[in-house]
């Protein structure tokens, strides 16, 4: 069964103030006009991204940023984010 993404429904993209990707997915939403919430997790430059956010470690077996949530729809490769 195929499932159509609504893209009127918000979403919750994860990202980092140092992160590339998540910078090219938080362009790619930008540009398509999409409404999405942005959670920029802490980074620190002796600490890093630790403590790592809760949700990032639940979806990224990475435990790095990007992550997209939408419902049941969890996406952490920046490409695929993007498309």
């Amino acid at each position: 069964m195929f499932r159509r993404m609504n893209t009127s429904a918000r979403f919750t993209l994860y990202s980092g103030p140092l992160s590339m990707f998540g910078a090219k997915a938080q362009i790619a939403a930008l540009e398509k006009g999409l409404d999405f919430e942005l959670v920029m997790v802490p980074f620190d430059f002796t600490a890093l991204y630790t403590p790592k956010h809760p949700e990032v470690l639940r979806v990224n077996p990475k435990r790095q940023v990007p992550v997209l949530v939408h419902g049941d729809l969890e996406i952490f490769d920046s490409t695929q984010i993007f498309e």
